[in-house]
């Protein structure tokens, strides 16, 4: 139902806009083109200087008032389907009670309503040669983070690959008691079945703290990691326990060596915040599980990535109103309410080092990452036939720590969101979009 609802709005919006390359025609002798945007502007400063010069005359009657609306829809779905075709766009929200919207580059604008500013002579409004130098820069902004993300990312895992916050020590366990603490130390929703015997990929899990492990627990594991530093560990650990691991350099979204439903269990480490786009990660996670086959992934929380790391502060009197906990015994006096807002939500977004003071915090240096929405990290699931069976977000936080860490930080904004989710069974599950 809801395809077929986007597919009358698309034919809806098509119709739209070819009656605005007609009325433009008609009205001005000015053709709309693939060329560019610049004859919109001409057509709308003749509309504008007509209204000009009519505004000492009659009040405009209702019907002129239809007359206009229907132009500014039409004009807004002309300017938005050559976004579509000449700068990589697509429409959003056709389903929503506004104006649809258009997706360039990860950002979203309603072109209506920006044609809607121009002849309302808003202020805000942006003159559309000026629209499509910024929908321009978009898609070049995003075709630079496609090209760019695997060769810095794949350097910066190598730089940490010595780094054991994100690697195993270098005296790995005895395999017996490897084996005790892969059992009693793997996630529950891995242990509400058994490993043994089953095929096990780990995305993203280089560094010899997931691969090993699980192959420990009875799997048969394949480790897939974009640098070959991290897999060295796990290369190492397997070795030294003599334990099965299959270990492929490739980057999550591009699992071309693995065949088709040949994993029963995928589990993801946090790793999607590395990838502009996740669509396509999706899809290869959809192809290589087996129909009913569990994905366990966890994923840093957006709102976190978006947030200042160092916290905004009241008074203490002023605190106790507002019924805000005290600070701990010792802490400052000024008692932390909360953290701004200082990166705009605009999925595959790069994150910068230097967003907000203390941005390091809760980055991995060096490395390229991209903010990512909850449709684009829960929805884009749902949409590649992953049917989410539980969400949660693992309890990091601490109250009584000091309000300049991240585990304060992090009670009030969980770092992290798990997720379990299941492929669909034989006949439910659907492709991307």
């Amino acid at each position: 139902m809801a395809d077929s609802v986007s597919d009358r709005s698309l034919d809806q919006l098509r119709t739209l806009a070819q009656a605005a390359v007609e009325q433009v025609w008609e009205k001005h002798r000015i053709r709309l083109s693939g060329a560019g945007l610049a004859p919109l502007d001409e057509a709308f400063d003749l509309d504008l200087a007509a209204a000009s010069a009519a505004a000492g005359g009659p009040p405009p009657q209702a019907a002129d008032e239809d007359s206009r609306e229907f132009l500014i829809a039409a004009c807004g779905a002309w300017l938005g389907n050559w976004a579509v075709d000449h700068c990589g766009g697509d429409w959003v929200g056709l389903h929503e009670p506004v104006p649809p919207r258009l997706r360039v580059g990860g950002r979203i604008f309603s072109p209506i309503d920006a044609v809607r500013r121009i002849l309302h002579r808003d202020p805000a409004a942006i003159r559309c040669v000026d629209l499509e130098r910024h929908l321009r820069a978009w898609q070049a902004a995003a075709i630079r983070q496609t090209e760019e993300y695997l060769a810095v990312n794949r350097l910066a895992w190598d730089r940490l690959g010595t780094a054991h916050r994100f690697t195993a020590g270098p005296e790995p366990l005895t395999r017996e008691a490897l084996r005790e603490t892969a059992l009693a130390s793997i996630d529950p929703w891995l242990r509400e079945s058994t490993l043994d015997g089953r095929d096990l990929l780990c995305l993203a899990g280089g560094g010899g703290l997931h691969g090993p492990l699980y192959a420990a627990a009875g799997a048969r594991v394949t480790v897939v990691d974009l640098s070959e530093r991290q897999l060295d560990h796990d290369r190492r650990i397997a070795e030294s326990l003599r334990l099965d691991v299959r270990l492929i350099r490739a980057s999550i979204d591009r699992l071309e060596p693995l065949e088709n439903a040949s994993f029963d269990v995928v589990v993801q480490p946090v790793s999607a915040c590395y990838l502009p786009d996740l669509t396509p990660m999706y899809a290869e996670i959809a192809r290589v599980l087996r129909p009913g086959g569990l994905y366990v992934s966890q994923h840093k929380q957006p709102h976190s990535l978006q947030t200042e790391f160092l916290p905004r502060s009241l008074d203490p009197a002023t605190a106790a109103r507002a019924g805000t906990p005290p600070p701990p015994a010792g802490g400052d006096s000024a008692v932390p309410i909360g953290f701004l807002v200082t990166v705009p939500a605009i999925d595959g977004q790069r994150l910068l080092p230097e967003s907000f003071p203390g941005a390091e915090a809760v980055r991995e240096p060096g490395a390229a990452e991209y903010l990512h929405t909850l449709d684009a990290l829960l929805g884009g699931m749902t949409r590649a036939g992953l049917l989410i069976e539980d969400l949660r977000e693992p309890p990091r936080g601490d109250w009584l720590a000091p309000p300049t860490t991240a585990e304060h930080r992090a009670a009030w904004l969980p770092p992290y969101l798990q997720v379990k989710a299941r492929a669909g069974r034989a006949g439910e599950v659907q492709g991307p979009e």
